[in-house]
Parts: structure tokens; C-alpha cells; sequence
């Protein structure tokens, strides 16, 4: 994704759905024993794009993290949010997906960002709907200091009510310490691209930089995120 000239399967090459391919040997890795193929697939799409917004959120001990849709990208993140222990709301307009959804773990199930904030807010907001609306309808509900992270796509401008940010801004003292941070799993800031990982920071954080690369995540597996990856396909996940 991040190459002058990269190629993804399916957009620049064939075969993407095929018995047999060729593929670079090194973008690709052997399947743990006991992890069947039908399994692995949707992880390494789907599941690792939301585990990668995810892990950008950098979710704290003790915050509190919403799912805007339940779809393909969202029933593998609400169950990542609650099996790593937050606790966990699904954003979903579908009224027929809720016995499902709280069958994933969701503890709130809410239509709506005014409906987040009138159960006590998100401060993550792991947008996987196919609808921008609905990511930014989601935007009145984060919490002061909020992370509203991009993971789904529709081929249209997000939308942001000035009114939104000024009611999460107003709502802490120094203006500074509360802010929408709005990220894409592509390790994007809206409207630019940085250069390394000091542009997608605060600039209050970066003389802690290396300090919380030493800290231990919250989200800490191992040194790979495919281990949690693999746990999880094994023992906790549902592909729908």
C-alpha cells in the first residue's frame, strides 16, 4: 500500500480468487496447524485491516470503544475490542443485526452518535461502515480527547459539522487537551501524508514518543500480530 509502485492482488493482478497463484514469497506466510484456509482469509483482509485501526487508536486501560457498522469489517472489530477487554459498542442502523451483534460481544447497541453519547460516549470510534454518513453521524459521540479511526470507503467526501468539534472541544480545559484525532487504518491524517510516524502525533506527544514505544500496548500479544490474529481465529471469532 505504501510502495511508488505496489501491487495488490485483485486491483493490479489477477488471481486473487483462484486455486493456485503465484505471489512474492515474501508477503506471504504459512498458516498456523489447525487454522483451516476458510478461516484464515477473511482475517488477513478484514481482520487485519481492523486490527490495524485498531492498534493505531491506541485504545488505553479503561476507555470505552464503538463500532460504526456491523458488516464485514465491523462484527471482527467489535469482537477484537471486547476480547482485548474494553468495553464495546456497535453504531448499526440494522435493527434485525442486534441478537447477532450482542452475540459478538457488544455491550451497548445504539442507532446513532447522539444515541452513543446518551450511553456515556466512545473514546474510539472504529468507523467500518460503508457509509460516510454514518461515520461522520457518529462523530457527536466521542468523548473529549476522542479518536474517530477510518477503516471503511465510500467514494465520497466525510462530512464534519463544525458544531460537532466545537461541542467535544468546549467540553475539557485547555481547548489543547481535547481534540478529534481523525486517522485511516492507511496511516493517514486527513488532508495529509505524513512522512513518519511524528506527524500522526499531537505535538504535546512528542518527547513521549519513545516512551510509549517502550511502554507495554494495551493490545500487547507477542511480537506479532499475527499471533493475536491466529489466538483469536482459533479461539474467539466468528465469521459471518
Amino acid at each position: 500500500m505504501f510502495c511508488e509502485q505496489g501491487i495488490g492482488t485483485g486491483v493490479q493482478i489477477s488471481g486473487g480468487h483462484a486455486e493456485y497463484m503465484v505471489a512474492y514469497a515474501d508477503a506471504t506466510m504459512l498458516l498456523p496447524d489447525g487454522l483451516d484456509y476458510e478461516q484464515a482469509a477473511p482475517l488477513f483482509c478484514a481482520g487485519y485491516t481492523v486490527w490495524s485501526g485498531l492498534r493505531w487508536a491506541e485504545p488505553q486501560p479503561g476507555e470505552r470503544l464503538a463500532v460504526v457498522g456491523i458488516g464485514g469489517l465491523g462484527h471482527l472489530a467489535v469482537q477484537y475490542a471486547k476480547a482485548a477487554g474494553f468495553t464495546t459498542i456497535a453504531i448499526s442502523h440494522s435493527a434485525d443485526k442486534d441478537k447477532l451483534v450482542r452475540e459478538l460481544g457488544a455491550d451497548e447497541i445504539v442507532r446513532d452518535g447522539k444515541g452513543l453519547a446518551a450511553v456515556g460516549g466512545a473514546d474510539v470510534i472504529l468507523g467500518t461502515s460503508n457509509s460516510v454518513d454514518a461515520m461522520a453521524d457518529s462523530i457527536p459521540g466521542l468523548r473529549p480527547d476522542g479518536r474517530l479511526v477510518l477503516m471503511g470507503f465510500e467514494n465520497k467526501p466525510l462530512a464534519v459539522h463544525p458544531g460537532d468539534l466545537i461541542t467535544v472541544f468546549a467540553s475539557l480545559e485547555p481547548a489543547e487537551r481535547s481534540r478529534i484525532l481523525v486517522r485511516s487504518a492507511t496511516n493517514r491524517r486527513i488532508g495529509k501524508s505524513p512522512s513518519n510516524e511524528r506527524d500522526l502525533l499531537p505535538r504535546r506527544d512528542h518527547q513521549g514518543l519513545r516512551a510509549r514505544r517502550r511502554r507495554q500496548s494495551a493490545l500487547s500479544c507477542g511480537d506479532h500480530d499475527q499471533q493475536l490474529i491466529f489466538l483469536c481465529a482459533r479461539q474467539c471469532i466468528t465469521i459471518v
